[in-house]
């Protein structure tokens, strides 16, 4: 009797159901969003365009709001696409990302150690 590989089973079984969970929750606020970008767009959603809608939601990178946000805020522009909607959606994002002021010190700690080394070897 082997149980070899079952915890790995049962643990793939479990996340696949998570992430089935995560989708279905959100169908609602994904369907939302397509509709406010089939309106923009004048046509209906390529399956491409569709499943790049639904990872966002399943990636859980940007939240519902800031997403409709974005949404109205460039649907009347000529470049307005899924794929130019989630370039802006992630320079956002990027731009929200405050520096960590700790990290920054640690790194210019290290920078300083490695400097002060080279010149005590010269």
């Amino acid at each position: 009797f082997d149980l070899n590989g079952t915890f790995e089973i049962i643990t793939d079984l479990y996340n696949k159901d998570i992430e089935e969970e995560k989708i279905n929750k959100n169908l609602s606020l994904i369907g939302k969003s397509i509709d406010l970008i089939s309106k923009a767009l004048g046509r209906s959603l390529s399956s491409f365009e569709l499943e790049t809608v639904t990872d966002w939601y399943s990636s859980e990178n940007f939240k519902h709001e800031f997403i409709i946000s974005k949404i109205n805020e460039h649907s009347e522009s000529s470049r307005f696409s899924v794929k130019f909607l989630e370039r802006v959606l992630n320079q956002s994002l990027m731009k929200k990302e405050t520096p960590d002021e700790k990290a920054d010190q640690a790194i210019e700690t290290i920078f300083k150690a490695m400097k002060s080394k080279r010149t005590n070897k010269s």
